[in-house]
């Protein structure tokens, strides 16, 4: 009974350690205040939430200063670097067993994105889901777009120095859906063995 009594006691202990370390680790990545762009300090949830959105907003917006027509006429320009076979293998039907390469070649233990789903669950529940995988990302590569709901993402910041004092230095990062890093894996993998037809040495 002793010895459950100092088990028990250890087990409070190691909650309470773990408990005060998570709550130090939120307040420390927690953002209290900022500098605006007119560099007054915000602190409240809704302007920082506002800054936020407008710097960010900024950054990942097309400017827009090159129209289509204008790009189209560069590209009509560059050669011709894959042949109608490497079409034909970057353009292939999507396979189950390309997908389950691609899942089983994906590291473990990483961050969710907005859908919650990580690669563990795909892996474990391949058998119920592979179908449905395999039928939305072959609808994405028939279509030739990714549909809006699998491309949102959540954005995590990430410090550039010690204290912070603008969003400028924030490192943002994004948290895809894991769909659409399976689309994205796939294009990868079929278009890194052409590379070398399309990347000169000098």
């Amino acid at each position: 009974m002793k010895s459950r009594a100092l088990w028990i006691d250890c087990g409070d202990n190691n909650t309470r350690f773990f408990h005060n370390f998570a709550n130090h680790r939120r307040v420390s990545n927690a953002i209290w205040d900022i500098l605006d762009t007119n560099g007054e300090v915000v602190n409240s949830q809704q302007e920082l939430s506002i800054e936020a959105i407008k710097h960010f907003k900024g950054i990942f917006t097309d400017p827009g200063l090159t129209r289509i027509d204008s790009k189209l006429k560069v590209l009509q320009q560059i050669p011709r670097l894959f042949s109608e076979e490497d079409n034909w293998i970057l353009e292939r039907p999507v396979t189950l067993l390309e997908l389950e390469k691609i899942l089983k070649s994906c590291e473990k233990e990483k961050s969710s994105g907005l859908d919650g789903w990580t690669v563990e669950f795909y892996l474990g529940f391949w058998y119920m889901v592979g179908t449905e995988v395999l039928h939305m990302v072959e609808e994405t590569r028939r279509m030739g777009l990714i549909i809006g709901a699998l491309n949102s993402t959540f954005i995590a910041l990430i410090p550039k120095i010690s204290k912070p004092t603008t969003f400028d230095e924030f490192h943002p990062i994004s948290l895809c859906n894991f769909i659409y890093k399976i689309i994205s894996k796939v294009i990868a993998k079929r278009i890194k063995p052409l590379l070398t037809n399309a990347i000169t040495s000098e």
